[in-house]
């Protein structure tokens, strides 16, 4: 009896006492745990964000107002996507385009850019007559035009600045392009609504190609046009 018994325990197995079945050995529990280099900010222990995206770029590269242009390049107002870079300047004080000027070439200006260079209008065979504004006194509208007439001369000539009210002191100049002779040159008095010139009847023919140039002194605005007209006169028309 004593020897079956004595058998029992030697065949039992110790080691199975001693093991918590399904328990992981080496987890670590409590504030003893090792750091494993992970964090819960946003930007992460290698700066990007929490769920692995790249850092997102300066904000003059972001284009916040969706008009296809960021600070980086050129939009002077990221906020407003009616302003931007090759916009259509218009007329309300505000840099629509981000030239640095403001109005410069709004309606009912179409003629810009001129300050440097003519726009041409062409052969005078009657009359033209046209609407604008100088946008500041460093803005210059340039025009220039073909006259004709016969050696008899019954044609006449007359360029005349109308539609001024008196804010603002304009320049007109006349100039003929074929001898470069100043043929007029004038300013606006506070009580004048109008310049006018009338090219002097002579014997023998006055053709050429002149140019209007019109400055100001000061003032200006999309919103003081003046209208500019020039006639061709004919005795037989």
């Amino acid at each position: 009896m004593f020897a079956s018994l004595l058998l029992s325990l030697l065949a039992c197995d110790f080691n199975a006492s001693t093991k918590v079945k399904g328990a992981d050995t080496g987890a670590f529990i409590g504030s003893d745990a090792p750091d494993d280099g992970a964090s819960d900010d946003d930007g992460g222990p290698d700066g990007t964000d929490d769920t692995g995206g790249e850092d997102r770029p300066p904000p003059e590269q972001v284009d916040d107002d969706g008009d296809g242009y960021t600070e980086e390049s050129g939009d002077c107002d990221d906020d407003n996507d009616a302003i931007a870079p090759g916009l259509d300047d218009v007329c309300d004080g505000i840099d629509n385009d981000c030239d640095e000027e403001v109005d410069e070439d709004a309606e009912p200006d179409g003629y810009e850019p001129n300050d440097s260079m003519d726009f041409p209008l062409g052969n005078l065979d009657d009359s033209i007559e046209l609407v604008a504004f100088l946008d500041s006194e460093d803005d210059v509208d340039r025009f220039s035009f073909v006259y004709s007439d016969s050696w008899v001369d019954f044609d006449g000539l007359s360029v005349a600045l109308r539609g001024l009210d008196g804010s603002v002191t304009y320049k007109m100049e006349i100039i003929n392009q074929e001898t470069g002779e100043e043929v007029f040159e004038d300013f606006n008095a506070a009580d004048e609504e109008s310049i006018e010139f009338t090219l002097e009847s002579s014997w023998g023919s006055d053709s050429g190609q002149f140019e209007v140039i019109l400055s100001s002194l000061g003032g200006g605005g999309c919103m003081t046009e003046y209208r500019l007209e020039i006639v061709h006169s004919d005795w037989w028309k």
